[in-house]
């Protein structure tokens, strides 16, 4: 057998050959410690021999010529690997393996036994499937656990290694129970080694030795889910020499990976449609939607929602407050509904850097390869599922700084600055005048582009009409002129509502129509349901400087009429200026709007400016007040404003927050948080009803009879229940 010159490529071809060719030269001698078992690897051969070991027996080496005998494991693993490294034949020589020969006495079988049929490569088949299932299985549970539930890399380490060794512990008491009753039992000698070492074999501990290093893991998440890694970016070189660099997510790359999940490619190639011109409901409703060359045309092109901000991942008041600080790019496909564009997990990332790195090298170096793609998915697109995509920005959503940076205007509203409007040519001095858009000139792109020159050709001004530079933004498909939307949350909630109820609340204490006490006292013991009281408002300080965020401001805007109500006079001016804010804010807010209703709006804003001057004309009408006389526009041409707004978005940064925390590990921490991220995007593609998640709060839960409910609502439930209902249930709330 030794003279045959045939190799094989594989076991399952060596084992073809050996039983057509050599059934009868090949013979296992008796006193094999080998057994009759066959072995796929020598890895399993040593595996076997090391149940003798355990059991204070020696082995000889099962090489050819090699008279080396070891009773120490681990000796005879050093010397199979600097000996028989090289050796791919194991020899036949089989006498004298052990000292104890009667033990495992046996009659001369052949080398090659029935495990060699056919019908024995399916339960091979079925063992590797079971095997990688399992493997899978103990994978998405660590990456659940480190994702999912944001534990650091040395905890699941950890982890991954007490588990390994509570199923050692499990085979080893396994092994001990049958010794015990191996006479009981009537377990030969030889059945008990064959048992025991299918003990050994645990394939939970197969699968955990293969993942056993965050390298393995790693590389086993990106082969086998498809895990696609951020890109690092060099930009240059600090004053230390060391490099500086920032992480892209290929936005090619995600939308590939989003379209091949079922439920975001079914939402893309089936919009939600609305046959009313009069109603304003979705982008799609707006008029940048409806002229734009794509949008307008290929209902299945792909919307880009980018989203803008920094965030800051250590305390803001501690020693190293803006040395971490970092700018985000996210976005969401605005082609999936509306439901599931509120849960973070569905928030793609683009882009990480540090806010330093932006201000030394400047937003157009960082935005480069996101508008190289953006260039390819507009003109080229992207082919899955046998179908191409094209798509483009519709709109960037960002805080008044963050937009004006993406537009290339004046990051600032300081006294220095006359033009601050990103959508007219107002200059601060009018703007206190100035109460409707009517009349106005505005923002287009063709009078950008005409600053923009003019800035270049004179040297002197660091800006020009509120512009510093042009936007990398700009395209044929994308201006910023007419696609960066106000952000109703900072504007109204976090601006405007802050200001003027500090002014109403503070005229109405002064003049002893209520008290401070009273408020407070009403705050704090309303009966809050369920949502409310999740964003309760804070106490009112003493000077009436309302600071609160933008949630706990729209509750406190929603409930203090009803808190006040008996105390207010209903013709008090200055209460009335409150009512109207909240007729206003209402509007700007609704899920849905007509056009009568935004031409009504439009009236609204301009009265109640005009009437805030009035009360307070020492007061002067802030930046985010002005800002009001835009929002009937703003929502003809985006459609409803809070499908812009950036409170989801800001939420995403909590994560990123959380997990800089978690891992105590700031070098290079933008590629830290962007690995991360994308591994948690990974396994939420893994999830049992798909990719994308709907978030639901659900109130108390109770099992009610039929028999309870009132009889016409009794008659109605029957009509309409289905044969697949078990129970009835009634909800507290569900939102």
């Amino acid at each position: 057998m030794y003279e045959c010159p045939k190799s094989s490529t594989n076991l399952r071809a060596f084992k073809t050959h050996v039983y057509r060719n050599h059934r009868s030269a090949f013979t296992l001698h008796k006193h094999n410690a080998l057994g009759r078992k066959t072995y796929n690897s020598l890895f399993d051969i040593s595996k076997h021999l090391k149940c003798h070991l355990d059991q204070n027996k020696s082995i000889m080496c099962p090489f050819i010529d090699c008279e080396a005998r070891y009773k120490i494991y681990s000796s005879f693993k050093s010397h199979l690997s600097r000996k028989h490294f090289y050796h791919s034949v194991v020899s036949e020589k089989v006498n004298d393996l052990t000292k104890d020969e009667e033990s495992f006495s046996s009659d001369t079988n052949n080398f090659v036994s029935d495990n060699l049929n056919d019908s024995n490569f399916d339960i091979d088949t079925l063992e590797t499937d079971f095997e990688t299932k399992l493997k899978q299985h103990v994978a998405l549970l660590l990456l659940k656990a480190q994702e999912k539930h944001m534990l650091p890399l040395s905890t699941t380490q950890k982890l991954l290694q007490d588990f390994n060794s509570l199923c050692e512990m499990q085979t080893d008491y396994i092994t001990d129970k049958i010794k015990t009753n191996v006479v009981s039992l009537g377990i030969t000698a030889n059945s008990f080694l064959k048992l025991n070492s299918i003990l050994k074999e645990n394939c939970i501990s197969k699968s955990i030795d293969s993942l056993s290093t965050n390298y393995k893991r790693m590389h086993y998440y990106e082969t086998e889910l498809q895990t696609f890694f951020p890109i690092e970016y060099p930009l240059g070189s600090n004053i230390f020499n060391k490099t500086c660099s920032f992480q892209y997510v290929s936005i090619l790359s995600t939308l590939k990976f989003l379209l091949m999940q079922d439920n975001v490619f079914q939402q893309v190639i089936n919009p939600i449609g609305n046959s009313d011109n009069n109603v304003v409901s979705s982008f799609n409703d707006g008029k940048f939607a409806k002229s734009h060359l794509l949008f307008s045309t290929n209902q299945e092109a792909l919307q880009i929602n980018l989203f803008c901000d920094e965030f800051e991942v250590c305390n803001p008041l501690g020693v190293h407050r803006k040395t971490h600080k970092i700018l985000a790019f996210y976005y969401i496909l605005g082609n999936i509904y509306p439901e599931f564009r509120s849960c973070v997990d569905n928030i793609q990332l683009l882009i990480l850097v540090k806010s330093t790195y932006v201000k030394k090298f400047g937003i157009n170096m960082i935005v480069e390869p996101l508008i190289k793609d953006l260039n390819i998915l507009a003109s080229h697109g992207i082919s899955v599922r046998d179908k191409t995509f094209v798509g483009s920005l519709s709109f960037i959503s960002g805080d008044n700084l963050g937009s004006n940076m993406i537009g290339g205007f004046v990051e600032s509203f300081s006294n220095k600055v006359n033009y601050y409007c990103r959508t007219c040519l107002c200059t601060k001095t009018e703007v206190q005048n100035i109460f409707s858009d009517e009349n106005i000139s505005l923002r287009t792109p063709q009078n950008y582009e005409q600053h923009v020159t003019e800035l270049l050709t004179d040297n002197t001004k660091d800006s020009l009409y509120g512009i510093k530079r042009s936007s990398p933004f700009n395209s044929n498909l994308f201006h910023v002129t007419h696609g960066l939307p106000p952000d109703i949350a900072h504007d109204m909630l976090e601006g405007v509502e802050p200001y003027e109820v500090s002014l109403i609340l503070t005229f109405l204490i002064k003049t002893g129509v209520i008290s401070l006490d009273y408020i407070n006292r009403q705050i704090e013991t309303w009966p809050y349901g369920p949502l409310d009281s999740i964003d309760r408002p804070a106490l009112i300080p003493k000077k009436c400087k309302i600071s609160q965020t933008a949630a706990r401001m729209w509750t406190l805007l929603r409930l203090l009429p009803l808190m006040c109500a008996t105390i207010i006079p209903e013709d008090n001016l200055h209460w009335k200026l409150f009512i109207d804010l909240k007729e206003i804010i209402e509007l700007v807010f609704a899920p849905i709007l007509t056009v009568d209703y935004i031409a009504y709006l439009r009236i609204r804003i301009n009265e109640h400016l005009q009437f805030f001057k009035e009360l307070y004309p020492e007061k002067l009408i802030i930046p985010k007040q002005h800002f009001l006389i835009h929002y009937p526009l703003h929502l003809l041409n985006f459609g409803p404003l809070r499908n812009c707004w950036t409170l989801r978005f800001e939420a995403k940064h909590y994560y990123f927050k959380k997990l800089a925390v978690v891992g105590q590990n700031y070098k290079n921490i933008t590629l830290t948080l962007a690995n991360r991220h994308q591994l948690r995007q990974a396994y939420q593609a893994t999830h049992s009803n798909g990719y994308l998640q709907c978030n639901r709060l659900i109130g108390t839960i109770k099992e009610i009879e039929l028999v309870s409910i009132q009889p016409k609502t009794a008659q109605v439930v029957v009509k309409e229940k289905k044969s697949s209902w078990p129970t009835l249930f009634s909800f507290l709330f569900l939102y």
